[in-house]
């Protein structure tokens, strides 16, 4: 049995399929083809396309802030890319880490408050104005190229799938275009 095959008849971990978990996964989905980070296509389309690889999803539970520091609990899908690591074909495995430039995190906070006292220095009595990104969903926003985009497909379902029996009929391949 094909690669493929297994990984379509395995289907999404658990933590996406419980009950009340199933509209979260759904709604966030739809957000992502809706923002044209995902383009659906029939699971017949997934078996056709050249190189198509499927890997489960998840939902976790995370917390964000508002405006006003207060914690809200929200959910996010996850991607496994490390699924089928026992046979060494996850996609996290496939990665040639030799080619990566490295990342320098550490200090960060010194640097800052380095650069803080560098700006003082210079211009005493002005005001310092700082400001922080999340560079991480801008860095998610970026789109990939199409043999990437073919090994990044997850499986999902109809919103009508619920009503009865998962199956091929119902269920759809969302091809992510962007990072995972």
């Amino acid at each position: 049995m094909s690669q493929l095959k297994a990984n379509m008849e395995r289907g999404n971990h658990k933590s996406a399929l419980k009950e009340d978990e199933r509209q979260h996964v759904t709604k966030l989905m739809r957000t992502d083809v809706e923002n044209g980070y995902a383009v659906p296509i029939t699971a017949e389309g997934v078996r056709r396309l050249k190189d198509a690889e499927v890997y489960p999803v998840g939902l976790q539970d995370q917390n964000t802030i508002d405006e006003r520091g207060n914690v809200i609990p929200k959910k996010r899908v996850t991607h496994d890319l490390s699924h089928n690591r026992k046979t060494g074909e996850s996609v996290n495995q496939r990665v040639d880490m030799a080619q990566l430039k490295p990342a320098m995190y550490g200090h960060a906070m010194s640097r800052v408050l380095h650069l803080i006292h560098h700006i003082r220095r210079r211009h005493p009595g002005k005001r310092i104005l700082c400001n922080k990104f999340d560079i991480d969903k801008a860095y998610r926003r970026l789109h990939t190229r199409a043999s990437t985009a073919a090994k990044c497909i997850a499986m999902w379902f109809l919103d009508d799938m619920w009503k009865g029996e998962a199956s091929e009929k119902n269920s759809v391949g969302l091809v992510l275009t962007r990072l995972p």
